[in-house]
């Protein structure tokens, strides 16, 4: 091929190097769910409230006395 000088060992003939790997990076976006539970609690408080409404009512008492005086009243002395 190409003609040698004089004087010069030949060279060892070569086999071209192989292509040096570049770097390639794909890169592979993976949604992990992460379920979170959220716990709504509902505090039911009942307050009683106590009322007393006013009414009115009526009772009628009736006594009746009958008072007879002693017909020997001595004084210091239990009726009979």
């Amino acid at each position: 091929m190409f003609p040698f000088r004089q004087g010069k060992a030949n060279m060892p003939a070569t086999r071209p190097l192989p292509p040096a790997p570049r770097p390639f990076i794909q890169e592979y976006i993976v949604q992990e769910i992460q379920p979170v539970l959220t716990t709504y609690v509902t505090n039911r408080v009942y307050r009683h409230v106590h009322t007393f409404p006013h009414s009115a009512s009526v009772a009628n008492v009736v006594h009746n006395q009958q008072a007879f005086p002693p017909t020997h009243y001595v004084p210091g002395r239990p009726p009979r």
